[in-house]
């Protein structure tokens, strides 16, 4: 009988797959490749609701079953048979059928200061007062606002690729990010960190730096296997942290800090501290035991949450719950005049093709003749992204030539213009045009001060279109910076 296959499976991201891979070499160093015994480990990564929705703040997104639900449905119907998580994404309770597995050895939990490229400041104390600092996490801004109400604080999503070409955009609004040290370590951007952000300045998330590997709870051979790669001291740490966030109820966006030390004797020091959103009250306080099982741990966390509700944390969470209630609200409406607007535009792309009059105002100064053909819609699921291909039709220096472009909306369309840029993943690539980038990204007045609501995607695919018909020389955009956003589990889709 030929040994298993066991396909480990995480988010697309490139730290996602990083993180996967490290776990995969763990089980080949206990189980060589080469050994004909030896179990075989595949991979496969996908997108998930966390990944796809890019506009809304996490605050507002609920739970951290965002990041794993879509995995979770892939384990449970057999097709993968572990997941990769980041710890700290995992919800403190499972789906029925899954369990965790494995937890790796800790990587330095804290969070980092990045400043941006080409700037000398050193830490936040010398960030000029004003200046934005980029983060998602509610956690980190409610403490943070503490000590440094000088500073702004502004939502930044995306992977790590993306919120550092944010962060280092000339024309950028961020000054510095706050990130996970552990991520950027991993990512090989470590030479990146300007100074770690430590307690009781501010205290990281519950489970922050781990990497944990989910099973089906009835899988025997996997359990086995994730056994061996678990590192003690990290799963006795982790879960306690878990335990004190599974009774405080708080989720991916709460903010939940803790710090927690577990020396060779068993001796746990677990600190845990709950802050109101503005900074203003702030719940703190530490448990320190000697632990002989998992359970003891996990003891630890429940009783310092039970003495943090009754220091005021309860109230403090109750007054955060409300206030995300009603910004959702806020949210879900702003949402459906976006799905309007996108409803009515693709109703229109779908019965009349590219519905531009000949007064559109984009086109009333142009000079270069406008082929309304060329343009076709790929995909258009939801409305949130976007795909279309664009060909120049008729003589030109991109005769013959076809390319995908990629639309994403947030909550402030059509106030705000969509993302827009050319596809390069799967063997497509971008126009070699002086205001196009090599990674697709466009420069276009359409799409920043030009923009108007008025305008529409086929008012934007015609202006693309039209600016590649009056190219007179191919050559490519100076890469002063370069936006790297990663489109691989979503062009997938195109296919």
């Amino acid at each position: 009988m030929s040994p298993r296959t066991f396909t480990l499976a995480s988010r697309a991201s490139q730290l996602a797959q990083i993180q996967t891979n490290i776990v995969v070499a763990n089980l080949e160093a206990l189980h060589p490749p080469s050994a004909d015994s030896s179990p075989k480990f595949a991979t496969s990564f996908m997108s998930t609701a966390g990944d796809r929705n890019q506009s809304q703040a996490l605050y507002l997104l609920g739970g951290k079953a965002l990041w794993t639900k879509d995995l979770e449905v892939a384990l449970k119907e057999g097709t993968v048979d572990m997941l990769v998580h980041s710890f700290k994404d995992v919800p403190t309770v499972l789906p029925e059928g899954c369990v965790i597995g494995a937890i790796l050895e800790r990587e330095n939990p804290v969070d980092s200061l990045v400043v941006k490229a080409g700037k000398d400041w050193k830490s936040l104390e010398e960030l000029p007062a004003g200046s934005v600092v980029g983060t998602s996490s509610v956690r980190r801004v409610a403490q943070l606002r503490r000590k440094f109400p000088q500073l702004k604080f502004l939502d930044v999503r995306g992977n790590l690729n993306t919120r550092m070409a944010k962060l280092d955009a000339e024309d950028g609004p961020y000054a510095a990010l706050i990130l996970a040290k552990s991520g950027m370590v991993r990512n090989g951007m470590g030479d990146r960190l300007t100074a770690d952000i430590l307690p009781p300045t501010l205290f990281h998330a519950v489970s922050q730096g781990a990497l944990a590997v989910e099973i089906r709870s009835d899988d025997v051979e996997a359990m086995e296997l994730c056994k061996k790669i678990t590192h003690r001291q990290t799963a006795w740490a982790c879960l306690a942290e878990r335990a004190c966030l599974r009774v405080l109820e708080g989720g991916c966006s709460v903010p939940v800090g803790v710090s927690t030390q577990l020396d060779d004797a068993g001796e746990l020091e677990l600190t845990g501290c709950v802050t109101s959103l503005d900074g203003s009250l702030h719940v703190q306080h530490t448990l320190k035991e000697k632990v002989e099982s998992v359970e003891d741990a996990e003891s630890v966390g429940a009783r310092l949450a039970k003495v943090l509700i009754d220091s005021g944390a309860g109230k403090i969470l109750a007054d955060i719950n409300k206030d995300r209630e009603r910004r959702v609200a806020e949210a879900e409406a702003k949402e459906t005049v976006v799905q309007a607007r996108l409803a009515k535009e693709l109703s229109e792309i779908k019965s009349e093709g590219c519905p531009v009059g000949e007064n559109n105002a984009v086109f009333a100064e142009s000079t270069v003749p406008i082929s309304l053909a060329g343009i076709n819609l790929v995909k258009a699921d939801d409305f949130s992204t976007w795909w279309f291909t664009i060909e120049v039709m008729g003589e030109s220096l991109y005769q013959s030539e076809v390319y995908t472009l990629q639309f994403r909306f947030d909550a402030q369309y059509p106030i705000s213009s969509p993302a827009v840029q050319f596809v390069v993943t799967d063997g497509r690539e971008s126009p070699v045009h002086p205001h196009v980038y090599s990674n697709g990204h466009i420069c276009a007045s359409i799409l920043g001060n030009e923009w108007s609501p008025v305008l529409s995607v086929i008012a934007v695919c015609v202006t693309l279109q039209s600016m590649l018909a009056s190219c007179k020389k191919k050559e490519r955009c100076v890469e002063r910076f370069v936006f790297a956003f990663h489109l691989a589990s979503d062009t997938a889709l195109l296919d």
